[in-house]
């Protein structure tokens, strides 16, 4: 087929080449990541043996102690039978050596508790000699002194009888006038004491029962009106806050298209004042002119 005048060629070749480029691409970029995660999985590998030897190398030499000290515990422990042994020997020696003396000190012994037993013996019979004389005494005195007191009781006796009699005549004539002043006083002592008490008891109970009714009421409504007052004030002081004016992004935003459409209808540059850029630097925005085609 020849070529045609006027008409465009296909261009097959292109679109292969771009194809084969992709693919080339692609494949570059997987065999990277497969490096990396190669990479990374040999690290881990080369790590985990360092640690496995670390571990084994460990193992070996604390057998190696323990086998150490075993042995050393062995011969510790024989070593330590045969003390034993000749310790329990010289022990058995030397309790048959004390067992003599011993026996020596007990026939002491005995001989000096038997002349402390009989010198306590002594003493005590002195004691009890001793003790019997004074009682046989005390015992002398006391009846001689029983014998002068039945004297003198039985002469007592008779003087208090004559001045018994003498006595009785004097204290009938008291009686009489005793009983007659304490008659007179009781009566009058009973009849004034049950009237003042009933007068007291009932003005007391009405007086209590008037003066807790009103307190409680006039309580109750001071409180409810102090509440209402000071919730509106507190509305109020918010509402002024908001009505002050400010400069929002959104009033800058709408200048600059105005600004831009101006511009592009009469072919001008947009506006770049001082006063403009300062409000953008505000905000945080940096200024760039745009110039219109």
């Amino acid at each position: 087929m020849c070529h045609i005048p006027g008409v465009k060629k296909k261009n097959k070749n292109k679109k292969n080449k771009n194809k084969k480029n992709k693919n080339k691409k692609n494949k570059n970029k997987k065999n990277k990541k497969n490096k990396k995660n190669n990479n990374r999985k040999n690290k881990k590998n080369k790590k985990n043996k360092k640690n496995k030897k670390k571990k084994n190398k460990n193992k070996k030499n604390k057998n190696k102690k323990n086998k150490k000290n075993k042995n050393k515990n062995k011969n510790k422990n024989k070593k330590n039978k045969k003390k034993k042994k000749k310790n329990k020997k010289k022990k058995k020696k030397k309790k048959k050596k004390k067992k003599k003396k011993k026996k020596k000190k007990k026939k002491k012994k005995k001989k000096n508790k038997n002349k402390k037993n009989k010198k306590n013996k002594k003493k005590k019979k002195n004691k009890k000699n001793e003790n019997e004389k004074k009682n046989n005494n005390n015992n002398k005195n006391k009846n001689k002194n029983k014998e002068k007191n039945t004297k003198k009781n039985k002469n007592k006796k008779k003087k208090k009888k004559k001045k018994k009699k003498k006595k009785k005549k004097k204290k009938k004539k008291k009686k009489k006038k005793k009983k007659k002043k304490k008659k007179k006083k009781k009566k009058k002592k009973k009849k004034k004491k049950k009237k003042k008490k009933k007068k007291k008891k009932k003005k007391k109970k009405k007086k209590k029962k008037k003066k807790k009714k009103k307190k409680k009421k006039k309580k109750k409504k001071k409180k409810k009106k102090k509440k209402k007052k000071k919730k509106k004030k507190k509305k109020k002081k918010k509402k002024k806050k908001k009505k002050k004016p400010g400069i929002t992004w959104l009033d800058v935003a709408q200048e600059d298209r105005r600004a831009e459409e101006n511009a592009v209808a009469s072919k001008v540059k947009p506006p770049s004042s001082r006063a403009h850029r300062r409000l953008l630097f505000q905000f945080g925005v940096t200024f760039t002119l745009r110039r219109c085609s």
